[in-house]
C-alpha cells in the first residue's frame, strides 16, 4: 500500500472509474463531427463574362421584331407613352415643346436613314413610314410615327443593370426620345439612367441627342458611362 493510501484511501484512477472499467456509451444524440467543406472555387471571369453575353444577346433577340408591328400596336404605344405626357407638346413654341418635336423630327430623318434597321425594328417595310411622312393623316400619321420611332428605340437598347445602347451612331434622337418616355412611367426621384454605348460609339452625338431632351424633364437624369 503506497504513503497516498494509507492516509486517503484508494488513489484516484487518472481513467475516470477505476482501471479496467469500459467507458460510458456516447449518447445516441451527440453531435457527429461535421463533414470537411470543400472550398469554393474561385469564380471564372471568362464565365462569368461568356454568360453575361449570352444574357445580353437574348435580351436583344427577344426584342427583335420577326412579324409586322400591326397599327394598333403603334396606336397602343402612342396612347400608352406619348399621349400622357403633355407637357411635351401641350405649348407650341415653348422651350419643350421645341425639343420635344424637333427631336421627333430628326428621329424620322433617322429612320428614314437607315432602312435595313427601321424594318429591323418594326418588321414594317420604310415605305410605310415615309407613306405617312408624306401624307399624313390629321390624328392617324403622327401617332403610328411616334409609335415606330419608339420601336426604334426599344430595338437599340437592352435593360440589364445599365442601358445598354446599340445603334448611337445612327439614331441617336430614337434612342433618347425612347429614354425619356421610359422614364416617365418612374417616380421623379428614380429616372436617372447609366448608359453603357459600347465600344466604338459617337459619345457626342449620342449626348446631344439626350441634351436636347432634358428641357422636358428636369428630373430626368441619363448619364453616359461607358465610353
Amino acid at each position: 500500500m503506497s504513503f497516498w493510501e494509507k492516509l486517503f484511501g484508494k488513489k484516484p484512477d487518472p481513467a475516470g472509474e477505476g482501471k479496467g472499467k469500459k467507458p460510458d456509451p456516447v449518447p445516441a444524440t451527440a453531435p457527429r463531427p461535421a463533414a470537411p467543406v470543400a472550398p469554393t472555387p474561385a469564380a471564372d471571369p471568362a464565365a462569368i463574362l461568356a454568360a453575361q453575353q449570352m444574357d445580353y444577346a437574348q435580351k436583344v433577340q427577344e426584342k427583335k421584331q420577326e412579324d409586322g408591328v400591326s397599327d394598333e400596336e403603334l396606336f397602343k404605344l402612342f396612347a400608352e407613352y406619348f399621349a400622357p405626357n403633355k407637357s411635351f407638346y401641350a405649348a407650341p413654341g415653348s422651350p419643350v415643346s421645341a425639343a420635344y418635336f424637333g427631336a421627333v423630327k430628326a428621329a424620322q430623318q433617322e429612320l428614314l436613314a437607315t432602312p435595313e434597321l427601321f424594318e429591323e425594328a418594326t418588321g414594317r417595310d420604310i415605305a410605310d413610314l415615309r407613306e405617312q411622312i408624306e401624307h399624313p393623316k390629321p390624328g392617324i400619321s403622327s401617332c403610328l410615327i411616334c409609335g415606330m420611332i419608339f420601336c426604334a428605340g426599344r430595338c437599340a437598347v437592352v435593360q440589364d443593370m445599365l442601358y445598354c445602347v446599340d445603334f448611337c451612331n445612327y439614331i441617336p434622337n430614337c434612342i433618347a426620345l425612347y429614354l425619356l418616355l421610359l422614364a416617365q412611367k418612374q417616380p421623379a426621384d428614380k429616372r436617372s439612367q447609366g448608359l453603357d454605348l459600347g465600344d466604338g460609339a459617337d459619345k457626342a452625338k449620342m449626348q446631344a441627342a439626350l441634351d436636347r431632351l432634358k428641357v422636358c424633364d428636369p428630373n430626368w437624369k441619363p448619364q453616359i458611362l461607358w465610353p
